[in-house]
Protein backbone atom coordinates (compact mmCIF):
# COMPACT_ATOMS: atom_id res chain seq x y z
CA UNK A 1 0.00 0.00 0.00
CA UNK A 2 2.78 2.45 0.88
CA UNK A 3 4.68 1.69 -2.32
CA UNK A 4 1.63 2.25 -4.52
CA UNK A 5 0.84 5.62 -2.95
CA UNK A 6 4.35 7.09 -2.93
CA UNK A 7 6.73 8.44 -5.54
CA UNK A 8 6.14 7.48 -9.14
CA UNK A 9 2.95 5.49 -8.40
CA UNK A 10 0.81 8.49 -7.43
CA UNK A 11 -2.31 9.42 -9.40
CA UNK A 12 -0.37 12.62 -10.15
CA UNK A 13 3.24 12.21 -11.26
CA UNK A 14 4.80 13.85 -8.17
CA UNK A 15 7.91 12.54 -6.44
CA UNK A 16 7.50 12.14 -2.66
CA UNK A 17 10.92 13.61 -1.97
CA UNK A 18 11.42 16.51 -4.38
CA UNK A 19 7.86 17.35 -5.40
CA UNK A 20 8.92 16.98 -9.05
CA UNK A 21 7.48 14.43 -11.47
CA UNK A 22 8.79 10.91 -10.77
CA UNK A 23 10.45 8.68 -13.38
CA UNK A 24 7.50 6.27 -13.59
CA UNK A 25 4.77 8.72 -12.64
CA UNK A 26 4.69 10.76 -15.84
CA UNK A 27 4.34 7.91 -18.36
CA UNK A 28 1.72 6.15 -16.22
CA UNK A 29 -0.24 9.36 -15.82
CA UNK A 30 -0.09 9.99 -19.59
CA UNK A 31 -1.11 6.39 -20.32
CA UNK A 32 -4.12 6.65 -18.05
CA UNK A 33 -5.24 9.93 -19.62
CA UNK A 34 -4.74 8.62 -23.15
CA UNK A 35 -6.65 5.40 -22.48
CA UNK A 36 -9.52 7.32 -20.92
CA UNK A 37 -9.80 9.63 -23.93
CA UNK A 38 -9.54 6.81 -26.51
CA UNK A 39 -12.02 4.56 -24.76
CA UNK A 40 -14.71 7.26 -24.68
CA UNK A 41 -14.70 8.03 -28.43
CA UNK A 42 -16.76 6.51 -31.26
CA UNK A 43 -17.92 2.95 -30.66
CA UNK A 44 -16.05 2.97 -27.32
CA UNK A 45 -18.70 5.07 -25.59
CA UNK A 46 -19.00 5.08 -21.84
CA UNK A 47 -22.42 3.48 -22.37
CA UNK A 48 -23.01 0.65 -24.84
CA UNK A 49 -25.30 2.65 -27.16
CA UNK A 50 -25.70 1.89 -30.85
CA UNK A 51 -24.93 4.92 -33.03
CA UNK A 52 -27.94 4.26 -35.25
CA UNK A 53 -30.80 3.14 -33.03
CA UNK A 54 -29.81 4.59 -29.70
CA UNK A 55 -30.35 1.17 -28.15
CA UNK A 56 -27.64 -1.01 -26.63
CA UNK A 57 -25.72 -2.65 -29.49
CA UNK A 58 -24.34 -6.20 -29.54
CA UNK A 59 -20.74 -4.94 -29.74
CA UNK A 60 -21.38 -2.01 -27.42
CA UNK A 61 -21.58 -4.18 -24.30
CA UNK A 62 -18.19 -5.91 -24.67
CA UNK A 63 -16.56 -2.58 -25.55
CA UNK A 64 -18.12 -1.05 -22.45
CA UNK A 65 -16.83 -3.98 -20.40
CA UNK A 66 -13.34 -3.52 -21.82
CA UNK A 67 -13.37 0.23 -21.15
CA UNK A 68 -14.53 -0.19 -17.53
CA UNK A 69 -11.87 -2.86 -16.92
CA UNK A 70 -9.07 -0.81 -18.49
CA UNK A 71 -10.09 2.31 -16.58
CA UNK A 72 -10.21 0.44 -13.26
CA UNK A 73 -6.87 -1.29 -13.87
CA UNK A 74 -5.01 1.89 -14.92
CA UNK A 75 -6.52 3.88 -12.08
CA UNK A 76 -5.48 1.22 -9.57
CA UNK A 77 -1.94 1.12 -11.00
CA UNK A 78 -1.31 4.86 -10.80
CA UNK A 79 -3.60 6.18 -8.10
CA UNK A 80 -5.63 3.94 -5.82
CA UNK A 81 -4.29 2.63 -2.54
CA UNK A 82 -4.72 -1.06 -1.82
CA UNK A 83 -6.29 0.01 1.45
CA UNK A 84 -9.35 1.13 -0.55
CA UNK A 85 -9.90 -2.32 -2.01
CA UNK A 86 -12.46 -4.67 -0.40
CA UNK A 87 -11.18 -7.31 1.98
CA UNK A 88 -10.28 -10.63 0.34
CA UNK A 89 -12.94 -13.33 0.59
CA UNK A 90 -12.83 -15.70 3.52
CA UNK A 91 -10.93 -18.80 2.41
CA UNK A 92 -11.78 -20.89 5.45
CA UNK A 93 -15.17 -22.09 4.22
CA UNK A 94 -15.43 -25.73 3.25
CA UNK A 95 -16.80 -25.08 -0.22
CA UNK A 96 -14.14 -22.51 -1.07
CA UNK A 97 -11.31 -24.75 0.07
CA UNK A 98 -12.82 -27.67 -1.84
CA UNK A 99 -12.74 -25.55 -4.98
CA UNK A 100 -9.07 -24.82 -4.31
CA UNK A 101 -8.32 -28.51 -3.92
CA UNK A 102 -10.14 -29.33 -7.16
CA UNK A 103 -7.95 -26.76 -8.89
CA UNK A 104 -4.95 -28.90 -8.00
CA UNK A 105 -6.30 -31.57 -10.38
CA UNK A 106 -6.34 -29.15 -13.32
CA UNK A 107 -2.81 -30.13 -14.47
CA UNK A 108 -4.06 -33.70 -14.77
CA UNK A 109 -7.02 -32.67 -16.89
CA UNK A 110 -5.16 -30.37 -19.28
CA UNK A 111 -4.54 -33.33 -21.55
CA UNK A 112 -8.25 -33.72 -22.31
CA UNK A 113 -9.10 -33.48 -25.97
CA UNK A 114 -11.50 -30.76 -27.11
CA UNK A 115 -13.26 -33.53 -29.02
CA UNK A 116 -14.29 -34.95 -25.67
CA UNK A 117 -17.16 -33.24 -23.86
CA UNK A 118 -16.57 -31.62 -20.51
CA UNK A 119 -18.90 -30.41 -17.77
CA UNK A 120 -20.25 -26.94 -18.38
CA UNK A 121 -18.71 -24.08 -16.45
CA UNK A 122 -20.62 -23.01 -13.33
CA UNK A 123 -22.81 -19.97 -13.62
CA UNK A 124 -21.15 -16.75 -12.35
CA UNK A 125 -22.51 -15.29 -9.16
CA UNK A 126 -24.03 -11.80 -9.02
CA UNK A 127 -20.85 -10.35 -7.55
CA UNK A 128 -18.67 -12.08 -10.14
CA UNK A 129 -20.81 -10.78 -13.00
CA UNK A 130 -20.67 -7.13 -11.90
CA UNK A 131 -17.19 -6.62 -10.44
CA UNK A 132 -13.68 -7.31 -11.66
CA UNK A 133 -12.26 -10.45 -10.09
CA UNK A 134 -8.85 -12.10 -10.40
CA UNK A 135 -7.57 -15.31 -8.86
CA UNK A 136 -5.01 -17.99 -9.50
CA UNK A 137 -2.69 -20.63 -8.12
CA UNK A 138 0.94 -21.59 -8.57
CA UNK A 139 2.47 -24.95 -7.61
CA UNK A 140 6.07 -26.11 -7.51
CA UNK A 141 7.48 -29.45 -6.44
CA UNK A 142 9.44 -32.58 -7.19
CA UNK A 143 8.16 -35.72 -8.89
CA UNK A 144 9.25 -39.28 -9.65
CA UNK A 145 8.22 -40.69 -13.04
CA UNK A 146 8.63 -44.42 -13.70
CA UNK A 147 8.27 -43.94 -17.48
CA UNK A 148 9.76 -40.57 -18.37
CA UNK A 149 9.60 -41.12 -22.14
CA UNK A 150 6.00 -42.46 -21.97
CA UNK A 151 6.74 -45.62 -23.94
CA UNK A 152 5.34 -49.15 -23.87
CA UNK A 153 7.12 -51.74 -21.74
CA UNK A 154 9.52 -52.98 -24.42
CA UNK A 155 12.79 -52.57 -22.54
CA UNK A 156 13.13 -48.83 -23.26
CA UNK A 157 11.25 -47.60 -20.17
CA UNK A 158 13.35 -45.04 -18.29
CA UNK A 159 12.53 -43.85 -14.74
CA UNK A 160 13.67 -40.37 -13.74
CA UNK A 161 13.11 -37.53 -11.32
CA UNK A 162 11.90 -34.11 -12.35
CA UNK A 163 10.83 -30.67 -11.22
CA UNK A 164 7.24 -29.75 -12.03
CA UNK A 165 5.47 -26.40 -11.87
CA UNK A 166 1.95 -25.29 -12.69
CA UNK A 167 0.36 -21.83 -12.97
CA UNK A 168 -3.35 -21.10 -13.38
CA UNK A 169 -4.84 -17.62 -13.75
CA UNK A 170 -8.49 -16.65 -14.12
CA UNK A 171 -9.93 -13.18 -14.43
CA UNK A 172 -13.46 -11.84 -14.74
CA UNK A 173 -13.73 -8.35 -16.12
CA UNK A 174 -16.32 -5.88 -14.79
CA UNK A 175 -19.50 -6.19 -16.82
CA UNK A 176 -22.71 -4.47 -17.70
CA UNK A 177 -26.09 -5.76 -16.64
CA UNK A 178 -26.24 -8.00 -19.73
CA UNK A 179 -22.63 -8.90 -20.53
CA UNK A 180 -19.59 -10.51 -18.92
CA UNK A 181 -16.13 -11.56 -20.06
CA UNK A 182 -13.89 -14.19 -18.49
CA UNK A 183 -10.23 -14.90 -19.34
CA UNK A 184 -8.19 -17.93 -18.24
CA UNK A 185 -4.63 -19.14 -18.62
CA UNK A 186 -2.97 -22.38 -17.54
CA UNK A 187 0.71 -23.06 -17.97
CA UNK A 188 2.75 -26.01 -16.76
CA UNK A 189 6.16 -27.51 -17.30
CA UNK A 190 8.40 -30.36 -16.21
CA UNK A 191 12.19 -30.56 -16.29
CA UNK A 192 13.80 -33.99 -15.91
CA UNK A 193 17.10 -34.64 -14.17
CA UNK A 194 18.59 -36.99 -16.79
CA UNK A 195 15.98 -37.52 -19.52
CA UNK A 196 16.17 -33.97 -20.80
CA UNK A 197 14.66 -34.85 -24.18
CA UNK A 198 11.35 -35.47 -22.36
CA UNK A 199 11.17 -31.92 -20.94
CA UNK A 200 7.69 -30.59 -21.66
CA UNK A 201 5.93 -27.22 -21.72
CA UNK A 202 2.12 -27.19 -21.79
CA UNK A 203 0.08 -24.01 -22.27
CA UNK A 204 -3.68 -23.52 -22.44
CA UNK A 205 -5.60 -20.25 -22.80
CA UNK A 206 -9.28 -19.46 -23.16
CA UNK A 207 -11.92 -16.76 -23.25
CA UNK A 208 -15.66 -16.88 -22.51
CA UNK A 209 -18.02 -14.04 -23.37
CA UNK A 210 -21.65 -14.08 -22.26
CA UNK A 211 -24.36 -11.71 -23.49
CA UNK A 212 -27.74 -11.92 -21.77
CA UNK A 213 -30.70 -11.51 -24.14
CA UNK A 214 -33.44 -11.90 -21.56
CA UNK A 215 -34.30 -13.30 -18.17
CA UNK A 216 -33.86 -16.89 -19.35
CA UNK A 217 -31.84 -16.64 -22.60
CA UNK A 218 -28.13 -15.96 -23.03
CA UNK A 219 -25.65 -16.03 -25.93
CA UNK A 220 -22.21 -17.50 -25.21
CA UNK A 221 -18.90 -17.39 -27.08
CA UNK A 222 -16.04 -19.64 -26.02
CA UNK A 223 -12.52 -19.77 -27.51
CA UNK A 224 -9.78 -22.13 -26.27
CA UNK A 225 -6.24 -22.89 -27.41
CA UNK A 226 -3.77 -25.50 -26.17
CA UNK A 227 -0.16 -26.23 -27.09
CA UNK A 228 2.22 -29.00 -26.01
CA UNK A 229 5.93 -28.59 -26.68
CA UNK A 230 8.66 -31.16 -25.99
CA UNK A 231 12.40 -30.74 -26.25
CA UNK A 232 12.61 -33.61 -28.77
CA UNK A 233 9.17 -32.95 -30.31
CA UNK A 234 8.04 -36.59 -30.34
CA UNK A 235 4.52 -35.73 -29.19
CA UNK A 236 4.19 -32.03 -29.96
CA UNK A 237 0.72 -30.81 -30.88
CA UNK A 238 -1.61 -27.85 -30.73
CA UNK A 239 -5.38 -27.88 -30.68
CA UNK A 240 -8.17 -25.41 -30.24
CA UNK A 241 -11.75 -24.50 -30.93
CA UNK A 242 -14.13 -21.56 -31.13
CA UNK A 243 -17.83 -22.20 -30.46
CA UNK A 244 -20.88 -20.04 -29.87
CA UNK A 245 -24.52 -20.65 -29.10
CA UNK A 246 -27.50 -19.99 -26.84
CA UNK A 247 -28.11 -21.05 -23.25
CA UNK A 248 -31.74 -21.39 -22.22
CA UNK A 249 -32.59 -21.59 -18.52
CA UNK A 250 -36.02 -22.91 -17.62
CA UNK A 251 -35.61 -23.92 -13.98
CA UNK A 252 -34.82 -26.61 -13.12
CA UNK A 253 -33.64 -27.36 -16.70
CA UNK A 254 -30.74 -25.71 -18.52
CA UNK A 255 -30.22 -26.32 -22.26
CA UNK A 256 -27.03 -25.28 -24.08
CA UNK A 257 -26.34 -25.44 -27.80
CA UNK A 258 -22.93 -24.81 -29.40
CA UNK A 259 -21.63 -24.70 -32.98
CA UNK A 260 -18.17 -23.70 -34.19
CA UNK A 261 -14.83 -24.89 -35.53
CA UNK A 262 -12.02 -27.02 -34.11
CA UNK A 263 -8.52 -28.06 -35.18
CA UNK A 264 -5.79 -30.51 -34.15
CA UNK A 265 -2.21 -30.12 -35.43
CA UNK A 266 0.20 -32.99 -34.73
CA UNK A 267 3.61 -31.61 -35.63
CA UNK A 268 5.66 -34.86 -35.79
CA UNK A 269 3.22 -36.31 -38.37
CA UNK A 270 1.08 -33.74 -40.24
CA UNK A 271 -1.03 -36.50 -41.83
CA UNK A 272 -2.68 -36.94 -38.41
CA UNK A 273 -3.67 -33.25 -38.27
CA UNK A 274 -7.31 -32.33 -38.86
CA UNK A 275 -9.85 -29.52 -38.67
CA UNK A 276 -13.56 -29.09 -39.20
CA UNK A 277 -16.91 -27.95 -37.79
CA UNK A 278 -18.18 -29.08 -34.42
CA UNK A 279 -21.46 -28.85 -32.56
CA UNK A 280 -22.95 -29.97 -29.27
CA UNK A 281 -26.12 -29.91 -27.21
CA UNK A 282 -26.12 -30.13 -23.42
CA UNK A 283 -29.10 -30.65 -21.12
CA UNK A 284 -28.70 -30.27 -17.35
CA UNK A 285 -31.34 -30.82 -14.67
CA UNK A 286 -31.05 -29.60 -11.06
CA UNK A 287 -32.69 -32.29 -8.93
CA UNK A 288 -32.10 -30.84 -5.46
CA UNK A 289 -29.68 -28.29 -4.06
CA UNK A 290 -26.17 -29.36 -5.02
CA UNK A 291 -27.24 -32.27 -7.27
CA UNK A 292 -27.26 -31.96 -11.05
CA UNK A 293 -27.74 -34.54 -13.81
CA UNK A 294 -26.30 -33.86 -17.26
CA UNK A 295 -26.49 -35.30 -20.77
CA UNK A 296 -24.29 -34.05 -23.60
CA UNK A 297 -23.90 -34.99 -27.25
CA UNK A 298 -21.03 -33.70 -29.43
CA UNK A 299 -20.45 -34.20 -33.16
CA UNK A 300 -17.15 -33.17 -34.76
CA UNK A 301 -16.20 -33.49 -38.40
CA UNK A 302 -12.49 -34.15 -38.90
CA UNK A 303 -11.08 -33.16 -42.28
CA UNK A 304 -7.58 -34.32 -43.23
CA UNK A 305 -5.26 -33.21 -46.01
CA UNK A 306 -3.96 -36.78 -46.38
CA UNK A 307 -5.55 -39.25 -48.80
CA UNK A 308 -7.62 -42.01 -47.27
CA UNK A 309 -6.51 -45.64 -46.98
CA UNK A 310 -8.51 -48.49 -48.50
CA UNK A 311 -8.29 -52.27 -48.18
CA UNK A 312 -8.70 -54.56 -51.13
CA UNK A 313 -7.97 -58.28 -50.91
CA UNK A 314 -5.92 -57.94 -47.71
CA UNK A 315 -3.91 -55.14 -49.27
CA UNK A 316 -4.01 -51.69 -47.66
CA UNK A 317 -3.23 -48.89 -50.11
CA UNK A 318 -3.70 -45.16 -50.50
CA UNK A 319 -6.66 -43.90 -52.51
CA UNK A 320 -5.14 -41.05 -54.50
CA UNK A 321 -7.35 -37.96 -54.80
CA UNK A 322 -9.84 -38.94 -52.07
CA UNK A 323 -9.24 -37.15 -48.79
CA UNK A 324 -9.89 -38.74 -45.45
CA UNK A 325 -13.03 -37.60 -43.59
CA UNK A 326 -14.07 -38.66 -40.08
CA UNK A 327 -17.16 -38.06 -37.99
CA UNK A 328 -16.58 -38.26 -34.23
CA UNK A 329 -19.68 -38.81 -32.07
CA UNK A 330 -19.36 -38.41 -28.29
CA UNK A 331 -22.09 -38.98 -25.67
CA UNK A 332 -21.62 -38.09 -22.01
CA UNK A 333 -24.17 -38.95 -19.30
CA UNK A 334 -23.71 -38.44 -15.59
CA UNK A 335 -24.12 -36.22 -12.60
CA UNK A 336 -22.38 -34.26 -9.88
CA UNK A 337 -23.11 -33.51 -6.24
CA UNK A 338 -21.51 -30.47 -4.61
CA UNK A 339 -21.86 -29.75 -0.92
CA UNK A 340 -19.43 -30.33 1.93
CA UNK A 341 -18.16 -33.13 -0.33
CA UNK A 342 -17.91 -33.21 -4.12
CA UNK A 343 -18.87 -36.37 -6.00
CA UNK A 344 -18.91 -36.94 -9.76
CA UNK A 345 -19.78 -39.90 -11.99
CA UNK A 346 -20.02 -40.05 -15.80
CA UNK A 347 -20.36 -42.58 -18.59
CA UNK A 348 -18.87 -41.71 -21.98
CA UNK A 349 -19.18 -43.25 -25.43
CA UNK A 350 -17.03 -42.37 -28.46
CA UNK A 351 -17.66 -43.52 -32.02
CA UNK A 352 -15.33 -42.43 -34.82
CA UNK A 353 -16.78 -43.17 -38.26
CA UNK A 354 -14.35 -42.72 -41.15
CA UNK A 355 -14.28 -43.16 -44.92
CA UNK A 356 -10.72 -44.49 -44.53
CA UNK A 357 -9.86 -48.03 -43.57
CA UNK A 358 -8.35 -48.58 -40.11
CA UNK A 359 -9.54 -45.32 -38.54
CA UNK A 360 -12.85 -46.44 -37.07
CA UNK A 361 -13.20 -47.07 -33.35
CA UNK A 362 -15.73 -47.37 -30.54
CA UNK A 363 -14.83 -46.54 -26.97
CA UNK A 364 -16.73 -46.91 -23.70
CA UNK A 365 -15.53 -45.08 -20.60
CA UNK A 366 -16.43 -44.49 -16.96
CA UNK A 367 -15.15 -41.59 -14.85
CA UNK A 368 -15.54 -41.35 -11.06
CA UNK A 369 -14.30 -38.52 -8.84
CA UNK A 370 -14.54 -37.46 -5.21
CA UNK A 371 -13.17 -34.73 -2.96
CA UNK A 372 -13.73 -35.16 0.78
CA UNK A 373 -12.63 -32.98 3.73
CA UNK A 374 -10.77 -34.57 6.66
CA UNK A 375 -9.79 -33.26 10.10
CA UNK A 376 -6.89 -30.79 10.51
CA UNK A 377 -7.76 -29.04 7.23
CA UNK A 378 -6.81 -32.07 5.16
CA UNK A 379 -8.58 -32.84 1.90
CA UNK A 380 -8.38 -36.05 -0.09
CA UNK A 381 -9.24 -36.22 -3.79
CA UNK A 382 -9.46 -39.23 -6.05
CA UNK A 383 -10.25 -39.79 -9.70
CA UNK A 384 -10.71 -43.07 -11.58
CA UNK A 385 -10.98 -43.45 -15.36
CA UNK A 386 -11.61 -46.82 -17.03
CA UNK A 387 -12.20 -47.31 -20.74
CA UNK A 388 -12.32 -49.99 -23.37
CA UNK A 389 -11.75 -49.35 -27.08
CA UNK A 390 -12.49 -51.48 -30.12
CA UNK A 391 -10.29 -50.45 -33.05
CA UNK A 392 -10.87 -51.35 -36.67
CA UNK A 393 -7.08 -51.56 -36.98
CA UNK A 394 -5.02 -50.44 -33.91
CA UNK A 395 -1.88 -49.96 -36.02
CA UNK A 396 -3.46 -47.23 -38.15
CA UNK A 397 -5.37 -45.19 -35.58
CA UNK A 398 -4.44 -41.49 -35.52
CA UNK A 399 -2.55 -39.60 -32.81
CA UNK A 400 -5.69 -37.77 -31.71
CA UNK A 401 -6.77 -40.89 -29.79
CA UNK A 402 -3.37 -41.90 -28.36
CA UNK A 403 -1.18 -38.84 -27.68
CA UNK A 404 -2.72 -37.86 -24.31
CA UNK A 405 -2.77 -39.85 -21.07
CA UNK A 406 -6.52 -39.32 -20.87
CA UNK A 407 -6.77 -42.01 -23.58
CA UNK A 408 -5.62 -44.62 -21.04
CA UNK A 409 -6.95 -46.11 -17.83
CA UNK A 410 -5.86 -44.07 -14.85
CA UNK A 411 -6.18 -43.75 -11.08
CA UNK A 412 -5.24 -40.55 -9.25
CA UNK A 413 -5.17 -39.82 -5.53
CA UNK A 414 -4.03 -36.64 -3.80
CA UNK A 415 -3.83 -35.40 -0.22
CA UNK A 416 -3.80 -31.65 0.43
CA UNK A 417 -3.06 -29.80 3.68
CA UNK A 418 -4.29 -26.21 3.71
CA UNK A 419 -2.01 -23.79 5.59
CA UNK A 420 -3.52 -20.42 6.39
CA UNK A 421 -5.50 -18.57 3.76
CA UNK A 422 -3.18 -19.02 0.80
CA UNK A 423 -0.65 -21.85 1.23
CA UNK A 424 -1.07 -25.60 0.88
CA UNK A 425 1.02 -28.76 0.73
CA UNK A 426 0.09 -31.53 -1.68
CA UNK A 427 1.10 -35.17 -2.16
CA UNK A 428 -0.19 -36.89 -5.29
CA UNK A 429 0.07 -40.37 -6.83
CA UNK A 430 -0.92 -41.28 -10.40
CA UNK A 431 -1.14 -44.63 -12.18
CA UNK A 432 -1.63 -45.01 -15.95
CA UNK A 433 -2.30 -48.33 -17.67
CA UNK A 434 -3.16 -49.15 -21.26
CA UNK A 435 -6.88 -49.14 -21.93
CA UNK A 436 -8.78 -52.42 -22.13
CA UNK A 437 -8.81 -53.89 -25.62
CA UNK A 438 -5.28 -52.82 -26.51
CA UNK A 439 -2.34 -55.20 -26.92
CA UNK A 440 0.16 -52.65 -25.58
CA UNK A 441 1.75 -53.16 -22.14
CA UNK A 442 1.98 -49.47 -21.32
CA UNK A 443 2.42 -48.59 -17.63
CA UNK A 444 3.43 -45.40 -15.87
CA UNK A 445 3.47 -44.29 -12.22
CA UNK A 446 4.26 -40.87 -10.79
CA UNK A 447 4.62 -39.51 -7.26
CA UNK A 448 4.55 -35.75 -6.60
CA UNK A 449 5.11 -33.61 -3.52
CA UNK A 450 4.97 -29.85 -3.70
CA UNK A 451 3.90 -26.48 -2.33
CA UNK A 452 1.08 -24.37 -3.68
CA UNK A 453 0.11 -20.72 -3.28
CA UNK A 454 -3.42 -19.49 -3.99
CA UNK A 455 -3.98 -15.77 -4.57
CA UNK A 456 -7.02 -13.61 -5.31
Amino acid sequence: SSRLTQGGWRSKPISSRSGRPGFFGAPLYVLRKWASSRLTQGGWRSKPISSRSGRPGFFGAPLYVLRKWASSRLTLAVGHSLCDRPDPPDMSGARTVLARVLLSLVPLLMGASPDSPSPSAPEPSERESREADFEGTIRLGGEYDSNARRRADDGSVTPDGLTRYFLALEGRLPSTENASLQLRLQQGGKLFVQTSEADTLLTEAGMTYQHRLGSSLRLDLDVSLKDRLERRSRQDYSRGRAVAGPTLRLDPVVVRGRVGWRYFAFRPNPTSSSHGPTGSIDVGVHIVEGLQLQTQYTLSQRRFRADRLTRREDLVQRDEGTKRRDGLHVVRVGGAYRSSVILQAHYLFWANLSNAYGQGLRRHGVELGATIPLPWRLYVSSRLRLQRTQYEDPLLVGANFTVDENNRNSAIASLTRVIGDHWELEARYRLFLEEFGSASAYQRQTGFFGLGYVFD
